[in-house]
């Protein structure tokens, strides 16, 4: 979620800032159970298929829909992976 006024965190929500950077961004449509293979993959395969070194800032995913009224298999998220 993209913030732009200053707010304040509560429970067990909190702010965090995205470094920029370069980013390979993969497309996975399908549900959050199977994200942990889609990483491997990315990981094991595409990332050194692509010739990029992996940077030493974290990652993120951006979830393009609501769980709660989108069938698991229709779920879309998109995963920054950062790179040099």
């Amino acid at each position: 979620m993209s913030i732009n006024t200053k707010v304040e965190p509560k429970g067990e929500i909190g702010i965090k800032m995205i470094e920029g950077g370069k980013y390979a961004i993969f497309s996975y449509k399908g549900s959050y159970d199977k994200l942990s293979m889609v990483y491997d993959t990315i990981y094991g395969k595409y990332i050194f298929e692509m010739k990029h070194q992996l940077a030493s800032r974290p990652g993120f995913e951006v979830y393009l829909n609501d769980p709660e009224c989108t069938k698991p298999e229709d779920l879309i998220t998109e995963i920054y992976v950062p790179i040099e």
